[in-house]
């Protein structure tokens, strides 16, 4: 049985993309998977091996983590490598000057997603964007295999290596028939599910729900800072509920139970570009969308949805009402998202080019 070692510093070991889909798939697919993740204990859970990493509780502790995580990596003297993080690039690069097949899995574009990063300085960002791009463009070439989540990304790195493996949502949480029509629903709910930041329009999204007070609101996920939490909670009126950070399970809980979902990130250089999860997983839910009017998203959204300029709070809450104010426009954007998902935006469509990577790097 062919051994696989998936390490990041970064993400949760029951991260949606790395657990729920590749490492689960993966073992579904006859590979032994070991997953080397920040966590408090080690355990085996649905057939994968759970190494624990320490927590990081800074960024500095963060760095010397990477250090540990390529000495547990070693030690499992597995058959690939397949690392989640570009502060692990150091750990591939040793692994592979010692003969390992190593794989560096590219979730974002990370060189224009510094520039957006406040913690460092304005004027070193520029340099450390272009530092990163040239690294990613050594390593590219030096490493086995690049998986990347969009074509955009995949432009930075060798074709010959490459494999676009979109992160869509699997089939298997989403598999119950969804009711499309929320005709049970008393009083409309819309959703959000995702990181709380600035740069994801929670801002402006809580400013249209000021505007649309008969329709509930709810805040799924994480605030980036305590500084942004107080802002919203002092900003939000009595429509906006806060639930904060919910498993994977519990929020398509709240799928169900919703009407509308959101996604109004703010054009930033690194998201225009970008193929957000929470899109796909509200049509998968078969929720009609609100999502930002980027024109790579226009192909994606329509029929399902509406496109809004995500920085105007009132335009945001004109799509939210042109949508629930018609029962045969939600229903039916509902039913043309899901479809959508079932036949093409799922992980099930995905899967297969990642399984066919590893089969040839093996």
């Amino acid at each position: 049985m062919k051994h696989c070692c998936i390490i990041t510093t970064v993400h949760s070991p029951f991260d949606v993309r790395i657990f729920h889909k590749q490492a689960r798939s993966l073992v579904k697919a006859g590979y032994r998977v070991t997953l080397i993740a920040p966590h408090d204990r080690c355990e085996v859970v649905e057939g994968i091996k759970i190494i624990s990493l320490p927590r990081s509780r800074n960024r500095i502790a963060r760095m010397l983590t990477i250090f540990v995580a390529c000495k547990l990596a070693l030690y499992q003297r597995a058959d690939t490598y397949h690392f989640h993080d570009p502060e692990l690039i150091f750990t591939g690069l040793i692994l592979k000057l010692l003969g390992k097949k190593v794989i560096y899995d590219v979730h974002e574009d990370y060189p224009r997603q510094v520039i957006m990063k406040d913690w460092i300085p304005a004027l070193l960002r520029r340099p450390v964007s272009i530092f990163i791009s040239i690294i990613e463009y050594i390593v590219g070439r030096i490493f086995d295999g690049v998986v990347v989540a969009t074509d955009f990304i995949a432009e930075r790195f060798p074709a010959s290596k490459t494999v676009i493996v979109r992160n869509f949502p699997s089939i298997e949480y989403f598999k119950e028939p969804m009711d499309c029509s929320r005709k049970y629903l008393e009083r409309p709910i819309a959703i959000y599910a995702g990181g709380l930041t600035r740069l994801r329009g929670i801002r402006q999204i809580v400013e249209a729900f000021s505007l649309l007070k008969e329709i509930e609101l709810w805040l799924v996920g994480k605030f980036e800072d305590h500084a942004f939490r107080n802002e919203i909670v002092l900003k939000a009126t009595p429509n906006v509920k806060i639930l904060g950070f919910k498993p994977f399970e519990e929020v398509v809980q709240l799928y169900k139970k919703s009407s509308i979902g959101l996604v109004c990130l703010l054009p930033t250089a690194n998201y225009l570009e970008s193929l957000p999860i929470k899109l796909f997983e509200y049509m998968a839910a078969g929720l009609p969308v609100v999502a930002s009017n980027f024109p790579l998203w226009a192909e994606f959204v329509e029929g399902c949805g509406v496109l809004v300029n995500p920085e105007d709070p009132q335009d945001i809450a004109n799509g939210v009402r042109k949508i629930l104010s018609n029962p045969e426009t939600l229903q039916k954007m509902g039913e043309t998202g899901r479809r959508k998902f079932l036949e093409t935006y799922n992980w099930e469509q995905e899967f297969p080019k990642l399984l066919e990577l590893y089969a040839r790097l093996l």
